[in-house]
């Protein structure tokens, strides 16, 4: 269904709760007319979210929706010349593949669609066929806007994503160079278990979207929750690394020289890097072992690189990106694994719920 775009106008008006009596104010408030079914707006006058623009009240006699103003559209926020260059970072002055990563402001601005999204799928609600119209901000935060509701199911999840979809896509026509975990997030919301309640819960945690403390918590919670988590999630854990891809030599795909290869020299006899029997040690480590020894690297990093940086001071965005310019594929993979044996949620900061 066409979005109805109406009116959108900043009227002073009458304000009034929707089971209460009219009363006189000077509150702004963004006038939407509904249509030929306005029963498909009236759900978003119980809905109290971050990233859904308050609806005050349905004025049934002008068949309008009343919500409270907004600060910017989409198109103004996010269509310019400078959308690129705002947004994305890049940390070579050529730009590759593994050289773009998103900055925390957009990093936001697509989880916060994501999170208002899982939000309501948790709720059994989708919304009808919505686009860039129906996105806003107000005070730095993104909002629905003039949305329809409907019982959500895996038909209607579907369709929710691919709407996001094209917006997304959208917004990066023309800059073909992205990151390689924005193209995996990209790639996510063609290809969910929509028959999941929670389909939303690997795009809203994934590595492209999160803020690097909360990426970085993840490095750490693959290698040290194992034991507290719960007995079920731990199985999970360690039947995803089972199906985990085996790089045999990571040690390897370190730089000398740099802090990352400083960091992991300090430790080099502790880790297992190979499958490969080395006469020497007269060792040959098990797949298994070889894999969690790397997400043992990728904790040390997180904890221990900053005391290698010869007094240089690194931000946790800058621990991030080395170790996600080091193994960011592998880890990006094993979120997506985690998802589908449903233990995600242990491994993770759940805050965002």
């Amino acid at each position: 269904m066409e979005i109805e775009k109406g009116e959108s106008t900043i009227h002073y008006v009458i304000d009034r709760n929707p089971f209460g009596k009219l009363t006189e104010t000077t509150t702004p408030v963004w006038r939407h007319q509904c249509g030929d079914h306005p029963e498909e707006f009236h759900h978003g006058l119980k809905i109290h979210h971050d990233n859904y623009l308050r609806c005050f009240y349905y004025d049934k006699e002008k068949n309008c929706m009343f919500y409270e103003t907004y600060d910017s559209k989409w198109e103004t926020r996010i269509h310019n010349q400078d959308f690129f260059d705002k947004y994305c970072i890049r940390v070579n002055k050529v730009p590759t593949i593994d050289s773009i990563y998103l900055k925390l402001e957009f990093r936001e601005i697509l989880r916060s669609m994501i999170r208002f999204l899982v939000y309501l799928h948790k709720s059994q609600y989708s919304l009808k066929r919505f686009a860039e119209e129906n996105i806003v901000f107000k005070d730095n935060k993104l909002k629905f806007a003039a949305v329809r509701f409907r019982v959500s199911s895996e038909k209607t999840r579907k369709e929710d994503f691919d709407c996001i979809y094209e917006i997304v896509t959208h917004m990066f026509k023309g800059n073909e160079s992205t990151s390689m975990e924005l193209d995996n997030w990209i790639h996510l919301l063609k290809f969910l278990d929509f028959t999941r309640d929670d389909c939303g819960l690997i795009l809203l945690y994934h590595l492209a979207v999160i803020p690097p403390t909360e990426s970085l918590d993840f490095f750490v919670a693959c290698s040290e929750r194992l034991t507290r988590v719960h007995q079920n999630d731990a199985t999970q854990f360690r039947n995803a690394i089972t199906g985990m891809p085996l790089l045999n030599n990571w040690h390897e795909w370190f730089t000398p020289g740099t802090v990352s290869h400083r960091c992991f020299d300090f430790g080099k006899d502790s880790y297992k890097s190979t499958t490969v029997y080395n006469p020497i040690t007269r060792k040959r480590f098990k797949a298994q072992e070889v894999k969690l020894s790397l997400l043992r690297c990728c904790r040390n990093l997180t904890v221990h690189v900053q005391e290698h940086s010869f007094d240089l001071r690194l931000s946790d965005l800058h621990i991030e990106r080395k170790i996600m310019n080091l193994f960011g594929q592998y880890l990006v993979t094993l979120q997506s694994k985690l998802y589908e044996r449903k233990c995600l949620l242990a491994f993770v900061n759940t805050n965002q719920m």
